[in-house]
C-alpha cells in the first residue's frame, strides 16, 4: 500500500502538535513542583487536594511539565483548569510565571483568589512580557491551615490558531502535487 506524501505529512504536522498539549487529569503528581507551606493529596474518584498547612505564608504550588519543564508559549498557550471544591473555607488563584531563555521575566496574576468551582480557561501568551518564551504556572491557596481546594483536571494546550497556521504552512506543498505534467 502506497502512502501519499500528503498524508504523511499531514499525520506528522498532526502528530507534532498533539505532543505539545500537557493534560493532566491529576491521576499522580508528577506535573507538581515541591508544594511550600502547603500539601498535595490524590483522592478517590480523580480528584487532587491542594492544602494550606500554614496561615501566614505563601502557599505555592508550580505545575509544569513533568514537575521541572517549563511550557512553551508557542505550543502550550490555552489553559484550563477544572476546580471542584472548597476544603473547609480555602480560596485558590492562578498566577503564571514567564520566562525569556533561562531568565525570569515576569509573574501575573491571571486568576484573584476565589472560591468558584467554575472551569476557567486563560490563553497565558495575552498576560505575557513581549520577550517572554515560555511559562509555569502558579497555584496558590489562602486563608487558615487546614483549607484549600480541589481539582481534576488541568490542561495547557496548543490555541486553536496554532493548527491553522500548521495547516496553511502545508497548502502550497499540497498545491505543488497537485500541477498538471
Amino acid at each position: 500500500m502506497k502512502i501519499s506524501s500528503r498524508v504523511l505529512l499531514f499525520s506528522l504536522t498532526l502528530a507534532s502538535a498533539s505532543n505539545a498539549a500537557v493534560i493532566d487529569v491529576l491521576d499522580d503528581l508528577s506535573n507538581f513542583g515541591t508544594p511550600h507551606f502547603s500539601s498535595l493529596n490524590l483522592l478517590p474518584g480523580g480528584e487532587m487536594s491542594f492544602i494550606s498547612e500554614a496561615a501566614s505564608e505563601d502557599r505555592v504550588v508550580s505545575w509544569m511539565r513533568d514537575g521541572s519543564v517549563r511550557l512553551g508559549l508557542d505550543t502550550e498557550s490555552l489553559v484550563t483548569v477544572v476546580p471542584t471544591g472548597q476544603v473547609n473555607a480555602g480560596e485558590w488563584g492562578l498566577w503564571a510565571v514567564y520566562f525569556d531563555g533561562n531568565a525570569f521575566n515576569d509573574e501575573v496574576n491571571l486568576l484573584g483568589f476565589t472560591s468558584s468551582t467554575a472551569t476557567v480557561s486563560f490563553d497565558v501568551k495575552a498576560f505575557a512580557p513581549a520577550s517572554a518564551d515560555s511559562y509555569f504556572l502558579h497555584f496558590r491557596v489562602k486563608e487558615a491551615a487546614g483549607d484549600g481546594f480541589t481539582f481534576t483536571e488541568i490542561r495547557a494546550v496548543p490555541e486553536p490558531g496554532t493548527a491553522f497556521l500548521a495547516g496553511l504552512a502545508l497548502f502550497p506543498l499540497l498545491r505543488r502535487n497537485r500541477r498538471p505534467a
